[in-house]
């Protein structure tokens, strides 16, 4: 993992053209926020599975479902590794093609963003 973190920071600080720094940093760090806090939830029902338990049993089924922390873990975990694979998909086509130019489009409010080639033919409004 920390060879993965050395080998991206290298490439975003010395070969990603400066016009997608910004995005492919801010995008990489969201994803790992996500992740971590994901991470977070699943430590904290392995260690108070007991006290979770019994608060999902006084809130019943409808609430208590939102201390389901191990699903929050799925859920963060998840999102966090699509983000950042999305950023290291920009990363890499940015490097490999500096020519093209590339576009991070943002769906489901930015949760999902996904990466197009922008058509160097088309006129922007």
């Amino acid at each position: 993992m920390l060879t993965l973190v050395a080998r991206t920071s290298w490439l975003i600080k010395h070969r990603l053209p400066e016009r997608e720094r910004e995005k492919v940093t801010s995008l990489y760090s969201r994803g790992a926020l996500l992740f971590l806090f994901g991470f977070a939830c699943w430590q904290v029902d392995e260690n108070f599975c007991g006290s979770l338990q019994a608060v999902r049993s006084y809130l019943g089924p409808t609430l208590g479902a939102a201390t389901e922390l191990h699903a929050w873990w799925h859920l963060f975990t998840g999102l966090g590794s699509y983000q950042m694979v999305s950023a290291a998909t920009l990363l890499v086509l940015s490097v490999k093609s500096p020519s093209e130019r590339f576009e991070l489009v943002p769906s489901f409010g930015g949760l999902l963003p996904y990466v197009r080639r922008v058509d160097s033919s088309r006129k922007k409004r």
